[in-house]
């Protein structure tokens, strides 16, 4: 009997030698499977939505946000004198509910720089909001061509802006998919979904603005090289 309880005592042991760090390190696989399965998930959803962050592009060039095309635009036959005066009479006719001033003026450099602050858009809990928007238009006329470029944008009052609905500080530097991947996903990470989805609503809204005001801007600009000054 003693015989029989010391061989079921040894194996009871042996089992208990062997096993143990089997289950633990069962136990410990599952857990890192876990965290990781959860560190995918996340890395998935924050990327995604970063693409579409950056599908509405703004350039950050030392700290100065733009918007551009890159492209000039032709018209033949116009000096550069005539495209100044164009862009100029242009200002008043398509910012029509904005603020603008010339800051600076160079005839002979073909260059225009103007302060704008003007109002953007956006749909928010079925409800639709303005905000103010600064930027400046920087015209560079060539003969024969013009280039314009909207530039120094910031939005007014953005903490605010963002503060009213995240309840976070938030820079719109943070919100650069050009700006360093640990400050944005730690934005990220703070906020919730739908916190996240405003952040896109908003960079949407800024966008689609400052490309409605560059093409009526362009256009009206070669409606002008056609008209008598």
């Amino acid at each position: 009997m003693s015989k029989r309880y010391s061989i079921k005592s040894g194996l009871l042991i042996f089992g208990l030698f062997f096993l143990t760090p089997i289950f633990i390190f069962s136990q410990e696989s599952k857990k890192e499977k876990k965290e990781r399965d959860a560190q995918e998930k996340f890395d998935k959803e924050y990327n995604e939505w970063k693409q579409r962050l950056g599908s509405y592009p703004l350039t950050r060039k030392e700290g100065i946000v733009t918007f551009e095309f890159i492209d000039s635009i032709l018209v033949k036959g116009k000096t550069k004198g005539d495209l100044v005066v164009a862009f100029k009479t242009s200002l008043s006719d398509v910012l029509k509910e904005a603020k603008s001033a010339i800051d600076i003026e160079d005839k002979d450099a073909g260059l225009v720089i103007a302060k704008v602050t003007d109002n953007m858009s956006y749909e928010w809990n079925n409800k639709s909001t303005l905000h103010s928007l600064k930027y400046s238009l920087k015209f560079l006329a060539k003969e024969d061509k013009f280039r314009l470029q909207l530039t120094d944008i910031a939005i007014a009052e953005e903490n605010t802006l963002y503060y009213s609905v995240l309840k976070v500080p938030v820079k719109y530097s943070s919100l650069d998919p050009q700006a360093s991947d640990d400050e944005l996903k730690g934005l990220y990470k703070k906020l919730s979904n739908k916190q996240r989805e405003f952040i896109i609503t908003v960079r949407k809204a800024m966008v689609k603005h400052l490309g409605v005001v560059h093409e009526a801007l362009g256009l009206m600009i070669i409606k002008k090289t056609q008209d008598t000054f």
